[in-house]
């Protein structure tokens, strides 16, 4: 026996908004499907069993913060989706145009990410996550073989932490500045629901629900209880910055447009003050992001930005 076929990743496609994923670092496809079993009474093995449930859905992290930024807000987006698996050939690449990759579609679907990591002077990623739903039409996850791969590749945007801005609400408000950022986690606090009835076993319904979106920083600053109190600092406003390295180079300068800008208002915690061995101290603090009316996510995420 030999493996006559073996795939790679590649691309993921959403239709709306319409945008590639082509820095694919994994992906996942969890059929998760449900089954119960039946026995006759007293007897020890089950004589029955019947798919119950299919709720499909698949994650994968990337790179492209950018893309994120742009196109997902953290509460998510109803879309179509399509991921590629390229056809390896063991040397050369095959051609994207040949007819011998695979592609699966999921002609509805919702799309969120749950956490993006910065950490500093490493590359930041992104952790999305696509959950089919059955539009009454098409199975919710359609494998296709003898397919051509979706677009062309170039490099992509790439991305570490940067600096935080927080304005307190005092009588004169304050903007303190804090540089020295040594990693910064976002948590956006989704989860997905679904739902069906009885004509399917596939959920016809599906909804993103955020309950605390969390942003983790860690610096190398002393600011915890000395800048930020024990007992909170509400915070009227901040931001923080994905800083964006320079392709063959650096970084890209900080006043130029390319950075990627977190934005919000909410309460500003202090957690941990912390080193080990010969390592310098480091401070801990999060933000608990809050929306500041019905329509506007609890953190907004910009592309194309300068770092100020």
């Amino acid at each position: 026996m030999t493996i006559d076929t073996a795939y790679k990743l590649d691309t993921v496609v959403l239709t709306s908004p319409a945008c590639t994923f082509s820095a694919v670092q994994e992906n996942n496809l969890q059929q998760q499907i449900e089954h119960k079993t039946g026995s006759p009474a007293g007897h020890p093995a089950p004589l029955f069993a019947a798919v119950t449930r299919v709720k499909p859905m698949t994650g994968f992290t990337t790179p492209q913060i950018d893309i994120v930024a742009t196109n997902l807000p953290a509460w998510g987006v109803a879309t179509a989706a399509t991921f590629y698996q390229k056809l390896s050939s063991g040397v050369a690449p095959v051609s994207r145009t040949a007819t011998s990759h695979r592609k699966f579609v999921m002609a509805s679907a919702i799309a969120y990410w749950s956490t993006i990591n910065l950490p500093a002077r490493d590359i930041g990623t992104a952790q999305l996550t696509l959950c089919a739903i059955y539009n009454g039409t098409d199975v919710p996850v359609v494998p296709t073989a003898s397919s051509a791969l979706a677009g062309t590749l170039s490099a992509t945007n790439y991305f570490e932490a940067g600096p935080f801005f927080g304005t307190d609400d005092a009588g004169t408000p304050v903007t303190t500045e804090i540089d020295g950022i040594d990693s910064i986690q976002i948590n956006s606090g989704a989860t997905f629901r679904s739902d069906g009835d009885c004509q399917s076993v596939y959920d016809t319904y599906g909804e993103v629900s955020i309950s605390e979106c969390i942003v983790t920083i860690k610096t190398k600053k002393a600011v915890n209880v000395s800048t930020w109190p024990l007992t909170g600092t509400n915070l009227t406003a901040f931001r923080f910055f994905a800083r964006k390295f320079k392709n063959k180079g650096t970084f890209v300068l900080d006043a130029t447009a390319e950075h990627v800008k977190f934005s919000g208002s909410g309460l500003l915690i202090p957690e941990n003050t912390e080193a080990r061995g010969q390592e310098l101290y480091a401070d801990s603090f999060k933000l608990v992001c809050v929306a500041p009316d019905g329509v506007t996510p609890p953190i907004v995420m910009t592309a194309s930005q300068a770092i100020a």
